[in-house]
């Protein structure tokens, strides 16, 4: 049942609908949300798949909220049912997707496999302008959040940038990573809009806090100020690296917890191909750091337990948590140079504010969380990193 590398309709332009391909008009009403399947959606999606009967489906409740996702098991397994994103639904950025994801699974590295359709074994549908895909469901153990699960995590990440060597893709690459990204300078002013809004209002669902979190959080023109100062300074700091003349690979672009299945403390597949792209190996680097070092329990607390309160979160990073990630990439790899190290802490920053900001601009939140706290919360393990930057590369000099 494993697919073959996904066909985009012939004649589809970049930045043209989706259509066309293995696809055809399916009669079915629009979903009753962006994050959910519609009952009969879901049935025309099943029939252009050989999946064998379903005994079960169960909704996945995790990664973007605009991607729904189905687990349906039976006789055959269990396998995901995914329709893309907006803004990753393209069928060139799908079929660049899919072959990388395709190239790694040949070459050993535990990617889900794809499923193929039906009628030509593509591995996507393309069925009423949007773009849909199936493959295996993996089952296994959350992130432990253990050192030597960190260490696994780099090393597995050093394997996916040693196996998109070689990669070679018919279709258009997405956009090479931009340090200086100009939305983040959007994404401030609409994250400043929004919480002036909820603030005037009292704040919604998204916007308040229990226990008067927003009482503790600074008015919004000068948390937002201090964001954008800290973006700057990211933005100033990897200029200054020459980053922008460093060698370009093939990047994951979202390597967190939530995309790594585990087994114990060892990695057991790699999810979710949708971010990939080109940029220096520093940048995906920064971002697994982070997120595999990164502490949201009150300081004090129990290490494997999460609190929904982000201001009790300390700016510290789990110190030898990232000094496992960085060994465990670097095991395999050649080691960071001087520059590479120094630029570290700027690009952790960088990626942590890029995150953190679309959420809050479109609902005022984060994951349920008062936006004005989660983002002051941001500001701080910024901060802390800008403020320590030499601190953070003797983390990656072993």
């Amino acid at each position: 049942m494993s697919a073959v590398p996904a066909q985009p309709a012939s004649g589809e332009s970049l930045g043209g609908p989706a259509g066309g391909g293995d696809s055809a008009p399916s009669n079915v009403t629009a979903p009753p949300g962006p994050g959910r399947f519609a009952p009969a959606e879901l049935e025309a999606v099943l029939k252009r798949y050989d999946l064998g009967r379903v005994d079960s489906i169960r909704e996945f409740i995790r990664g973007s909220a605009q991607a729904p996702k189905v687990v349906v098991g039976g006789p055959f397994g269990k396998f995901l049912i995914k329709r893309r994103a907006p803004g990753e639904d393209h069928p060139y950025q799908a079929a660049f997707c899919h072959a990388l994801q395709l190239h790694l699974s040949d070459r050993g590295f535990p990617a889900p496999a794809l499923v193929g359709t039906r009628d030509d074994n593509n591995s996507m549908l393309q069925m009423d302008g949007r773009v849909y895909e199936v493959s295996e469901f993996i089952e296994g153990d959350p992130f432990d959040r253990s050192p030597l699960a960190a260490r696994a995590a780099g090393a597995m990440l050093s394997r996916f940038h040693s196996g998109t060597r070689g990669f070679h893709c018919g279709f258009h690459t997405p956009a090479d990573f931009a340090h200086g990204d100009e939305r983040a300078e959007i994404l401030l002013d609409r994250c400043l809009d929004r919480l002036s809004a909820n603030r005037a209002v009292g704040g919604g669902a998204d916007g308040v806090g229990a226990g008067g979190q927003r009482g503790a959080t600074p008015d919004p023109v000068m948390l937002i100020d201090g964001l954008r100062a800290l973006w700057r300074g990211c933005v100033k700091d990897l200029d200054h690296s020459g980053i922008t003349a460093w060698p370009r690979t093939l990047q994951h672009a979202d390597w967190h917890p939530g995309n790594l299945v585990f087994a114990g403390q060892s990695v057991r597949a790699v999810l979710d191909y949708d971010s990939c792209r080109r940029g220096p190996r520093l940048i995906d680097l920064a971002g697994g750091t982070l997120h595999f070092s990164i502490v949201s329990v009150a300081a004090g607390g129990p290490p494997a337990a999460g609190t929904t309160d982000p201001s009790t979160w300390p700016a510290t990073p789990d110190e030898p948590r990232a000094r496992a990630f960085l060994a465990g990439y670097q095991s395999d790899q050649a080691p960071l140079n001087a520059s590479e190290r120094a630029a570290l802490a700027p690009a952790m920053a960088a990626a942590m504010l890029l995150e953190s900001l679309p959420p809050v601009a479109s609902t005022g939140g984060f994951a349920g969380r008062p936006g004005d706290a989660f983002l002051e919360m941001v500001r701080r393990k910024s901060q802390w990193l800008m403020d320590n930057a030499g601190a953070v590369a003797e983390l990656a000099a072993g």
